[in-house]
């Protein structure tokens, strides 16, 4: 389902992201998913999904050491998500030092322990627009 989404979003709004939706036409977008993976994560990874399936069509990777995490929805509200402190702790131990999380879960960075804060950017965002301006629009004299 975050899938579905996240094409649908992507697709609604492939002018804003500067794609062509012709060179779709025709094309199927497989995305796969381990075996180990836990289904009720899938919903928190709309915003990541969304970004691959980006970085792919533009043709621009993304680093390693950023991470997000985010329900999307059709208009691209990044919606809150669980199981936050969790996921900043797994990130941080995989050498994460900026991650993307929705705004509706800052209040609970103060979960968070202060080893993480200090060390890792955390970017509270409302909308996907926030994060494809991050991460994909070229800076003037770039």
């Amino acid at each position: 389902e975050s899938t579905g989404v996240a094409l649908s979003y992507i697709k609604s709004n492939a002018k804003i992201f500067g794609l062509d939706l012709k060179k779709l036409e025709g094309q199927t977008i497989n995305i796969h998913f381990l075996e180990g993976a836990l289904k009720k994560d899938g919903p928190s990874a709309g915003i990541a999904i969304t970004t691959a399936i980006i970085s792919l069509l533009l043709g621009k990777s993304i680093p390693k050491t950023i991470a997000m995490t985010g329900e999307i929805s059709l208009r691209g509200d990044i919606l809150k998500i669980g199981g936050l402190k969790e996921k900043l702790i797994g990130a941080f131990n995989d050498g994460v030092t900026l991650v993307y999380i929705p705004l509706a879960n800052l209040p609970e960075l103060d979960e968070i322990p202060l080893k993480i804060l200090e060390n890792m950017e955390i970017v509270p965002v409302g909308n996907y627009q926030e994060v494809f301006d991050k991460l994909f629009k070229t800076k003037k004299g770039n």
